[in-house]
């Protein structure tokens, strides 16, 4: 009875959908199931989209974060070297001052 029954409702489905379309409980319960799977879908989509994008970012910013480390690691050499040279040349200048001074 059981595949009797099978059988024919596939036929009656079938023949019936385009006048009933929505008398058949298996077509909601189908569409249901494909809206539900796309939403689920969608969202693991979108979910793994943000993670790539993020990530991303972090590694960006790391990078960005070295280089502003390099560039200030730079400066601060060029600013001890600036120092130095500012300090050398008052030394020489206060040396020639004095000496200059003594005469």
């Amino acid at each position: 009875m059981d595949s009797v029954f099978s059988s024919s409702a596939a036929y009656y489905e079938n023949a019936n959908r385009m006048f009933n379309y929505w008398f058949s409980p298996r077509v909601p319960i189908e569409i249901w199931a494909r809206a539900v799977s796309n939403v689920a879908e969608n969202v693991s989509a979108a979910t793994r989209i943000n993670n790539d994008i993020l990530y991303g970012n972090i590694d960006a910013f790391g990078n960005a974060f070295e280089r502003a480390q390099r560039h200030t690691e730079e400066l601060s050499r060029i600013n001890v070297n600036n120092a130095k040279t500012i300090a050398n040349t008052a030394r020489e200048t206060a040396a020639q001052y004095s000496v200059n001074r003594q005469r």
